[in-house]
């Protein structure tokens, strides 16, 4: 493997910023808005800048063709990437994923995601730091659901990463 390591993404422009999201049927458009929050976040224009990056993200995912399952798919990227979107900080969740969406019931959804995902990485009770900020109604809910995503995984025998700094994967 001659060029095992080297990143050879495809150049960042605004006008292609939704490609090849956007010029797919389905149903590949919605598989390909799950992962392309990854491609904007090494390669957008405001990645050095997490606030901006993420409310960019957010209006790229309500451009993105396709409908509601399309956009739903592209929410849900950028939760999986909120690890790296608040600096391993998962109690300012809530500010990233309001840049994202000003839709309460999109809002409850982007927390309640980047909740489920940090408790692959973090304690219940830090993981559950995610849903600070939320309503209690809706609060309550999505800090026993990340609570029981880290107890399955603990009963699956899964350990922290937590201990590997961002900068060193």
């Amino acid at each position: 493997m001659g060029n095992e390591g080297v990143k050879n993404d495809r150049p960042f422009t605004e006008s292609g910023a939704l490609e090849p999201c956007a010029s797919l049927g389905k149903p590949w458009a919605g598989s390909c808005a799950l992962w392309i929050s990854q491609w904007w976040l090494g390669n957008a224009t405001e990645k050095n800048d997490d606030k901006k990056l993420i409310a960019r993200m957010g209006e790229w995912c309500r451009a993105m063709p396709g409908g509601k399952s399309v956009y739903d798919l592209c929410l849900e990227g950028i939760a999986r990437r909120m690890r790296w979107l608040t600096n391993d900080r998962p109690e300012l969740t809530h500010d990233r994923c309001t840049r994202a969406t000003n839709d309460t019931d999109n809002l409850y959804r982007c927390q309640l995601l980047s909740a489920l995902r940090f408790a692959y990485y973090y304690p219940p009770e830090k993981a559950a730091r995610a849903c600070e900020g939320l309503p209690d109604e809706k609060s309550a809910p999505c800090r026993k659901a990340a609570e029981a995503e880290a107890m399955r995984l603990q009963k699956n025998n899964a350990t922290y990463s937590h201990e590997t700094p961002l900068n060193d994967l």
